[in-house]
């Protein structure tokens, strides 16, 4: 992938979508990110971008480092956020021609590019081609916790292909969408929502290795293009 570009692609999205909403809007809650708002996702972006450019790394991505991000931008206009971000841009995009240096950074932002979505009620991803390359690159880290757990394989069906996790035989197998898989291997559906997809095989074996992040949310992720698992 070219991570500069796919960076600057998604900002500009972003931005599109952000920059004119309303206060009412920016105050709303967002499904993928339930303990922030629009105006926080802001922040939170903005925030990475300046910490990845000034080394401000220790416990990146922890609660900790998210929360001084917010914290120093509480009660800053959007405009002035959008701005400290774009002003560290060129810095980011240096710094991701650089393979393997902040990579993750590049799929942080095309993440909240989509949890941001998901809150306006735009479904669908913004770039399918990225979608699904992202979402190999994480297949792959799933692979070796399989494999590191001893279980089977596990076989994710998708769009135009299929991902195997794992180098034993195949004993589960799970059919969704890209965008599906790409929201619940970056950890933005629930254990019900997963469940929704067509399985041969238990998924529950897997479930404490789907997400990036950690467990999966306890709760439905109820944002644009999202499965409602039944009552």
């Amino acid at each position: 992938m070219d991570l500069p570009q796919l960076y600057r692609d998604t900002q500009s999205r972003f931005l599109a979508l952000v920059t004119d909403l309303p206060a009412t809007t920016l105050a709303i809650r967002v499904p993928g990110t339930p303990e922030w708002v629009v105006q926080q996702l802001a922040a939170h972006v903005t925030g990475v971008a300046a910490d990845m450019v000034d080394g401000n790394t220790e416990g990146a991505a922890t609660p900790p480092w998210t929360a001084r991000q917010l914290a120093q931008r509480a009660g800053t206009p959007l405009s002035e956020v959008i701005s400290e971000w774009q002003l560290r841009t060129p810095e980011v995009l240096e710094m991701l021609s650089v393979p393997g240096r902040i990579d993750a950074c590049a799929f942080d932002l095309v993440t909240h590019e989509h949890d941001l979505r998901g809150a306006l009620g735009v479904s669908g991803p913004s770039d399918p081609d990225a979608i699904v390359a992202m979402t190999t690159r994480v297949t792959g880290r799933v692979g070796h916790l399989v494999d590191k757990a001893g279980l089977p394989a596990l076989r994710l069906v998708h769009d135009d292909g299929e991902w195997v996790c794992g180098t034993a035989p195949v004993g589960t197998t799970g059919t969704a969408g890209d965008m599906e898989w790409f929201r619940a291997l970056f950890g933005r559906r629930s254990a019900a929502q997963i469940l929704t997809y067509e399985w041969d095989g238990d998924p529950s074996l897997y479930f404490d290795l789907l997400n990036l992040f950690g467990p999966l949310p306890a709760a439905d992720v109820a944002e644009a293009g999202a499965p409602s698992p039944a009552l």
